[in-house]
């Protein structure tokens, strides 16, 4: 692997991950889908917070893909109640679609590539550069966490939790 020209065989994990996550919303009925874990977002609200922040970063960000994908981003924006509720074949799609985007990326783009620069939008209209690296994994980290609070907040109904 050390001399992988390309980034796919270092995150082979993150495939796994998301085909798991993808499948499990699947089989979710709607009222699953709508459990909510004490304060936190609904399952279904976390699942497309994952797709909108994958786009936000490769998409937005890096300029990977088309603008087809801003569909996702929108499922993500507005208040909790803003957005229509999502069923789990549309979060599976949506995540089939972004993991498509981000293993097209990770199998063309090389080490060498990982320290190219990034202009991200800071709230005050300003932004910092960062690294494709931090974009990367930032994205794979909150892919993780939100992935575990799915997993937990299914568990905590009774329901099968996910097994990476």
């Amino acid at each position: 692997m050390p001399d992988s020209p390309t980034l796919a065989p270092f995150y082979r994990g993150w495939g796994r991950h998301q085909r798991t996550l993808s499948g499990a919303l699947a089989g979710l009925t709607a009222e699953q889908l709508a459990v909510r874990a004490d304060r936190y977002r609904a399952i279904w609200r976390i699942a497309a917070h994952i797709a909108g922040n994958e786009v936000y970063y490769f998409h937005t960000i890096m300029g990977e893909g088309d603008d087809s994908l801003l569909e996702f981003v929108a499922w993500d924006e507005g208040g909790v109640d803003d957005v229509l509720p999502r069923s789990g074949t549309e979060l599976e799609r949506a995540l089939t679609t972004t993991w498509a985007l981000i293993s097209g990326c990770l199998d063309r783009w090389t080490p060498v590539m990982l320290d190219d620069l990034f202009d991200l939008p800071r709230a005050d209209g300003s932004s910092v550069p960062v690294s494709r690296q931090w974009i990367v994994f930032r994205v794979l980290r909150h892919d993780i966490h939100h992935g575990g609070e799915i997993s937990l907040t299914l568990g905590g109904q009774g329901l099968p939790g996910l097994v990476f």
